[in-house]
C-alpha cells in the first residue's frame, strides 16, 4: 500500500530531513483504536533538505511494514521528526478501508 507524504516548510529557515531511519514515523489503528503491530523492518533514510517555503514528497509502501490483510476500518497517522528542533510534528490522520476482493479475469482482446 503506497503512502505519499507531503512536507511544507514555511519554517523561514532550511530543514534536512532523513538523516536517520526513524525521521518519520507510521501507526495504524483499526476499528476498536488497537495498533497494527509492526511485521517488518524498512528503511526511511534517505537524506533531502527542505528550503524555506518548499515542498517535498516521498513515497513510503507500508505492506512492507505493516500486516494489512484483515478486512476493515483504519486510520493512519504519521509523524516526522525535526532534528534541528528537537521536534516531532504530527500529520493529519488519514482514513482508509480494506475490502474483501477478487482477482478479475484478463479478457484477451478481441
Amino acid at each position: 500500500m503506497p503512502v505519499k507524504v507531503r512536507i511544507l516548510n514555511n519554517s523561514g529557515q532550511n530543514i534536512t530531513l532523513g538523516k536517520e531511519n526513524d525521521w518519520i514515523t507510521f501507526k495504524i489503528r483499526d476499528d476498536n483504536n488497537v495498533i497494527v503491530p509492526a511485521v517488518g523492518d524498512w528503511s526511511a533514510a534517505s537524506e533531502f533538505t527542505l528550503e524555506s517555503a518548499q515542498a517535498g514528497n516521498r513515497t513510503f509502501n507500508l505492506t512492507q511494514l505493516f500486516d494489512l490483510h484483515k478486512i476493515g476500518h483504519y486510520v493512519l497517522t504519521a509523524t516526522v521528526k525535526i532534528p534541528q528542533w528537537n521536534q516531532e510534528i504530527g500529520c493529519k490522520p488519514v482514513s482508509f478501508t480494506i475490502v474483501d476482493g477478487a482477482r478479475v479475469p484478463t479478457i484477451p482482446d478481441i
